[in-house]
């Protein structure tokens, strides 16, 4: 439950997601429905939205930005397209996209992907040190 909660978040905040085939028929089943229960926009499908992405700012895109767009559409809100398999584990990987494109700015959710800052080695300090001239006695 918590993957496909992520999986779900994930998708509507970014408006594509690459998963397992799987996975990706669960989560285009939930999102049909989830799509669904966004255009009757009622206080219970308020709440059962809620209730699977935990968040008021994903619920509130779902209603006033994706609902509008598949206006007079009752499924087939997600397409899924077929990458190839994965090389580690020969799992089959597809791509889930809207129907209808969605950028993540119209969402008014913050899709900002990670900040990965470059590693960089630390830099070695070496400490010079002055030899001594011994004598030899």
């Amino acid at each position: 439950q918590a993957l496909t909660r992520k999986l779900l978040v994930n998708f509507v905040k970014h408006g594509y997601i690459e998963t397992t085939q799987k996975r990706g028929k669960v989560l285009k089943a939930s999102i049909d429905r989830l799509v669904g229960k966004a255009q009757r926009g009622q206080q219970s499908d308020r709440n059962v939205l809620l209730k699977h992405f935990a968040s008021k700012k994903i619920v509130e895109s779902m209603i006033n930005v994706i609902a509008p767009t598949f206006q007079g559409q009752v499924s087939g809100f997600v397409s899924m397209k077929r990458l190839g398999v994965r090389q580690g584990d020969d799992a089959e990987v597809v791509r889930l996209a809207w129907v209808k494109p969605i950028t993540p700015a119209e969402q008014g959710v913050s899709a900002e992907p990670l900040k990965t800052e470059k590693k960089t080695a630390p830099k070695k300090v070496v400490a010079k040190v002055k030899k001594t001239a011994t004598k030899k006695a």
